[in-house]
């Protein structure tokens, strides 16, 4: 799939203006995952006071890596239950070294945990993937279908709150799957309500500096077919160094 204008039947113009080739893909991946660390490092070790500029770094490490997860799946045009189940085998392997590594933070917020990120990863590909299934062919239609699921989420309480970042991050990488898909403008509407939602500005930027990033790299690159760079990152680079940078935080957190 290129991500060239194409005309639709009747003669409407269907803009494709986002795309990652597959080197864009992996810089971004390298960006969010260094940023990741700095935000899980300040966590682990100062679970009191983590560090306020590696935090700030960090919030663009989540959104960075769903979009990135949103446009491949719009440009691939399938999702695959096989890349569903290694997502969701992947998250509960990992709970277990999340939840230890993060066990003090959590305290010093007065919460019981936190569910690690890779869920929402899982809910974003089986939402992308009932798009996909049931055809919805307009942005109208999956942008429906997203704030229903936002609403079930969210009215099912506290224990439904995907990773840090509640349902709003799913509402965000579905406006990036849109706006690989339809058109720019999809990605504006998600983080347009992102204050109402959110409360914390340090997140709020990060999803907004992370939307300008990742759309003025895809922008750039509009005219050229999606995925015409090798990728330089091993396949499963994302599940394997997430569950590897956890299994590293927690050995040295136990030795040093």
């Amino acid at each position: 799939m290129t991500n060239d204008s194409e005309k639709e039947p009747g003669g409407r113009v269907n803009p494709r203006p986002l795309a990652l080739n597959a080197l864009q893909a992996d810089l971004l991946r390298v960006i969010a995952f260094l940023a990741m660390l700095s935000d899980h490092w300040a966590k682990a070790f100062h679970p009191e006071a983590p560090p306020r500029l590696a935090v700030i770094i960090g919030t663009i490490a989540f959104p960075t890596f769903l979009a990135v997860s949103a446009i491949l799946a719009a440009q691939s045009g399938r999702m695959h239950w096989r890349r569903i189940m290694i997502i969701g085998i992947a998250a509960i392997i990992t709970q277990p070294f999340f939840s230890i590594t993060f066990e003090r933070y959590f305290a010093a917020l007065g919460l019981p945990g936190g569910v690690n990120i890779l869920f929402s990863f899982l809910v974003l590909s089986i939402l992308i993937w009932i798009i996909q299934v049931v055809s919805l062919q307009r942005p109208v239609h999956a942008l429906a279908a997203a704030i229903a699921f936002y609403l079930v989420l969210h009215l099912a309480g506290p224990f439904l709150q995907i990773g840090a970042f509640g349902p709003f991050g799913l509402l965000v990488g579905l406006g990036f799957y849109l706006s690989a898909r339809f058109s720019l403008w999809w990605l504006v509407l998600a983080l347009v309500p992102l204050w109402g939602f959110d409360a914390d500005p340090i997140l709020g930027a990060g999803y907004f500096i992370t939307g300008l990033m990742v759309s003025f790299i895809g922008w750039r690159q509009a005219r050229y077919p999606a995925m015409t760079n090798r990728r330089f990152l091993p396949r499963h680079f994302f599940l394997a160094g997430y569950l590897g940078h956890l299994v590293l935080l927690l050995g040295l957190m136990r030795y040093l």
